[in-house]
């Protein structure tokens, strides 16, 4: 049995996929299998990744059989997936050489943490843009797991089990910021400090194609899991602003301590740690 899985639906990725592809297959972890969905391409996409098969065994090529999309690609590699760890890749980002090794001895030597991702340069045809930074710790990633998704998608690796217990992705618009709030809630995660990912920037990615409905969704699922944390929604709107815009009236500084203490001592509780005390909390308002 090999030991990571990786899991990648593709669209019309012929401009991208034969850097893409070299980048996995010369990786310095070579113990893995390359689960690829070809999601209808209507380009030479599916020519490249025969060619591909035929040189190297650990490729294998399926069709979607689930829902058109991402999220119905990414069901249908998991289905076929044997092995200890799921690692996820899109058709048109390059992986830095170590990628694999970094995040599999991290994941080996760490057993509380089931999910990591990392950081990545974001970059177009004129270059790189910037670099991404997440939050590292499993308690921190949790609490700004709330209102959006702070995993690189295609960085993220995380335990067979987890799929196990969880399922595979939901057919929902923003799939990634679903799944990983779904195991976030009772699974630690965490965020690796190194680069391991160049994440092409493009107009034909779905994010840019159709960023309204993105947000429009986001906001919904944010609502959702504010709500798994405080039922009482009374502050919900002054929470975002200070959450996601750093924005805090003074007027709701001790409000906003309170609610931020019950949201990070509900996360402890549901990771088996004992809970926090306030002076921990103010960190938050810093």
């Amino acid at each position: 049995m090999t030991l990571i899985s990786i899991i990648m639906p593709v669209y019309n990725c012929e401009n991208y996929l034969k850097e893409q592809l070299d980048s996995l297959l010369s990786q310095t972890f070579s113990d893995f299998e390359l689960l690829i969905v070809n999601d209808g391409s209507t380009d030479s996409t599916m020519s490249i990744l025969s060619e591909y098969a035929c040189r190297d065994n650990r490729i294998s090529i399926y069709n979607n059989e689930f829902s058109k999309g991402i999220a119905g690609g990414l069901n249908t590699a998991l289905k076929y997936a044997k092995s200890k760890y799921i690692a996820r890749s899109d058709g048109d980002d390059v992986h830095t050489k170590n990628r694999l090794e970094i995040q599999y001895e991290f994941l080996e030597s760490h057993p509380a943490i089931d999910i990591i991702g990392g950081r990545s340069l974001l970059f177009n045809k004129d270059g790189i843009i910037r670099k991404s930074v997440y939050p590292e710790s499993s308690i921190e990633l949790a609490w700004k797991f709330i209102s959006n998704t702070y995993f690189c998608h295609p960085s993220v690796m995380f335990r067979s089990s987890v799929y196990k217990e969880l399922g595979g992705y939901p057919n929902e618009t923003s799939e990634d910021f679903a799944y990983f709030s779904k195991i976030i809630k009772s699974h630690q995660g965490a965020n690796l400090p190194q680069i391991l990912l160049n994440y092409r920037i493009h107009d034909k990615s779905y994010s840019a194609i159709d960023s309204s409905t993105i947000d429009t969704y986001i906001y919904n699922k944010f609502k959702e899991n504010y709500a798994y944390y405080v039922p009482d929604l009374k502050m919900i709107d002054e929470f975002r602003l200070f959450h996601v815009r750093e924005i805090l009236s003074p007027a709701y500084f001790f409000k906003m301590l309170s609610i931020n203490t019950k949201i990070l001592n509900k996360i402890r509780l549901d990771y088996g740690m004992p809970s926090f005390n306030q002076r921990f909390v103010l960190m938050l308002f810093k």
